[in-house]
């Protein structure tokens, strides 16, 4: 039976709030303008659709646009253990204390 706690690390829409709040608190107010920079940065094309559908929840980001997102301009922000917002703070934090 799966672990609840570790699935409420996974939960798709935790995580698409945390990448729109952290995105327009680094600056971005459009997804569109933070898909630009993730471009502009690193050669990975990303449309805002894609940004507002895993902000809505509706999908998760490959890795290789994670990885992108990590390298953009003010990447900081996205490291979930690092300082993040509110709501996803508690979650990253029973994450790493539950997943060892």
């Amino acid at each position: 039976m799966p672990d609840p706690r570790l699935q409420r690390c996974l939960d798709k829409g935790l995580f698409g709030h945390f990448v729109r709040t952290a995105r327009t608190e680094a600056g971005y107010e459009k997804a569109e303008d933070f898909a630009k920079a993730i471009s502009d940065k690193t050669g990975y094309a990303v449309s805002k659709q894609t940004i507002y559908s895993i902000e809505s929840g509706k999908q998760e980001p490959k890795i290789s646009l994670y990885l992108a997102m990590m390298s953009s301009p003010r990447h900081a922000w996205m490291h979930p253990f690092a300082g993040c917002p509110g709501m996803y703070t508690q979650a990253a934090r029973d994450c790493a204390s539950n997943a060892s």
